[in-house]
């Protein structure tokens, strides 16, 4: 809830509501331009962006930097997905969405009704990204994931992948 109530500027300046963003699954992802495992990441973010958008995947960068770097940095990238700028704020936006060390990188999805589904401290990598936008885009898989988390079921994620893969969620 927090995370719709907010807001950080783009990289002009201009203020960027994350509400104008509800209804999408939403990949999040704080990151740094001096960020090593940031910068390796990018370049999937960009891929995952370019290959889910028309299923209604946006993915947000928050960057913990400043403006005039993350721009350089977004232009010499090609990155093709919204990037926001923070310090501070950016850092407490995280802490609320279950990073309260502050690290980087920091992942988080956000499904179609806004709720979080799931996060990853450190490098993500491609096929993980897929398999949870995979997961996010089909809702009905979401409610019955979230019913065995309610339930108290203890699951690692990898068992709900194979799961779904039984029952034909993922395409190839």
């Amino acid at each position: 809830e927090k995370f719709f109530s907010s807001g950080l500027p783009d990289v002009k300046g201009d203020m960027q509501p994350f509400s104008q963003w509800k209804g999408n699954v939403l990949l999040v992802n704080f990151w740094a331009t001096w960020c090593a495992p940031c910068q390796e990441e990018i370049p999937e973010f960009i891929q995952a962006q370019e290959a889910y958008r028309d299923k209604g995947l946006v993915l947000i960068g928050i960057a913990v930097d400043q403006s005039d770097r993350v721009a350089s940095f977004s232009r010499d990238f090609g990155i093709n997905y919204p990037v926001v700028v923070g310090d501070l704020d950016a850092f407490a936006l995280a802490e609320a969405m279950g990073n309260p060390q502050g690290s980087l990188p920091f992942t988080v999805i956000l499904n179609r009704s806004g709720e979080m589904v799931y996060s990853h401290l450190g490098r993500i990598k491609i096929d993980e990204i897929e398999k949870i936008i995979k997961l996010g885009v089909t809702e009905e898989e979401l409610v019955r994931v979230k019913a065995q988390v309610i339930a108290g079921h203890v699951y690692q994620r990898d068992s709900i992948f194979s799961q779904a893969m039984q029952i034909g969620r993922f395409e190839s």
